[in-house]
């Protein structure tokens, strides 16, 4: 009976330890996209522990990836949430040619974009794809140029405009270039500028092997008429001023021309430096108010040297001296005098 008994016992106790060790869980899952945030290397975790993974490279997630040990195994809560493939963004269009996407289905990682020239151009770079990578695409955008045999591709350049045959879609540029040597575009420059070779509205440009000539390239009209305050440019009736060229000014007297020596360059954005007359001497306030006389004409609120101005004697007086004052070094010449009639 002893026996028995004892048997039972031991039986017992293995179900109860055997029970117990079910209830732990060996070491965490290894995951594609995931990988263990707890690096101490543990083999067992206890009932209702748990552990939080990480994205791996090249991934992101919006929640918590998060691993319990419940009766001996592990669960994932929340449910169906894993790092997702981060995505790049769009990888640049390539002139005079295109991309194909290939490895994936979307700009994600691990992607590739393989990129072409158009026909008649040449890939200039040395690699013709980017990839997606955990810190973005890698390499530059490529660079297509007119290939040899086709050596003028599409001229773009600002305030340019082909013959209308050239321009509007696309596909259209494709058609008709690039040209070969010996064929010729017509263009013409727009919104104040000029063709350096020439001031015809319409120009021939010829594809020569060194690429077009004259270039198709325009360049801004400076305006040079009419002056500036105390100041005006020096130039001959006709001429023109575009890009490169320099003009020089002359300053009334009393005022010194800015920058010295008085010459500027027409550029891009206009006259660089910007050609300015500075005095020379301190400016007058308005000129005095006289008793029995008064200004003519409006007052303003200072006076440059050498600027002047006329009184006029009120009724019933006359002057008996000059009725100007001049403006000298910042101080008005002698004030006039008017006297009552006898």
């Amino acid at each position: 009976m002893m026996f028995h008994v004892l048997g039972y016992s031991v039986l017992l106790l293995l179900w109860v330890c055997c029970n117990a060790q079910n209830d732990n869980c060996g070491p965490p899952p290894r995951r594609n996209n995931e990988e263990l945030a707890d690096l101490s290397g543990k083999l067992t975790y206890s009932h209702n522990e748990y552990v939080l993974y990480n994205c791996r490279p090249g991934f992101i997630k919006h929640e918590f990836i998060r691993l319990w040990c419940i009766n001996g195994n592990w669960e994932q809560f929340p449910r169906l949430v894993e790092c997702k493939k981060m995505n790049c963004g769009y990888p640049g269009s390539i002139r005079f040619g295109s991309f194909e996407l290939i490895n994936e289905d979307d700009f994600v990682f691990g992607a590739r974009v393989v990129y072409e020239c158009d026909p008649g151009y040449q890939m200039l770079s040395q690699i013709n794809y980017r990839d997606c990578r955990a810190d973005g695409w890698s390499h530059d955008v490529p660079h297509c140029e007119a290939s040899k045999g086709n050596p003028c591709g599409y001229p773009e350049a600002e305030n340019l405009e082909l013959y209308r045959k050239y321009e509007g879609y696309m596909d259209h540029r494709h058609h008709y270039f690039p040209k070969r040597e010996g064929e010729h575009i017509l263009f013409h420059c727009k919104n104040g500028s000029l063709p350096l070779k020439s001031e015809r509205y319409w120009v021939y440009s010829r594809c020569t092997k060194s690429g077009w000539d004259p270039e198709p390239k325009c360049f801004k009209l400076c305006e040079h008429t009419g002056g500036f305050p105390h100041g005006s440019f020096n130039y001959d009736n006709g001429s023109k001023f575009i890009e490169g060229n320099e003009i020089s000014f002359t300053c009334q007297t009393g005022y010194d021309p800015n920058p010295k020596g008085g010459k500027t360059n027409c550029t891009k954005n206009g006259w660089s430096p910007t050609p300015r007359c500075i005095s020379t001497e301190n400016p007058c306030v308005p000129p005095p108010q006289i008793f029995d006389a008064s200004l003519h004409g409006l007052v303003k609120k200072s006076y440059h040297s050498g600027e002047t101005v006329h009184y006029v004697c009120h009724p019933g007086f006359v002057a008996t001296g000059p009725l100007n004052v001049t403006c000298r070094k910042g101080k008005w010449t002698e004030p006039p005098n008017c006297e009552g009639l006898k």
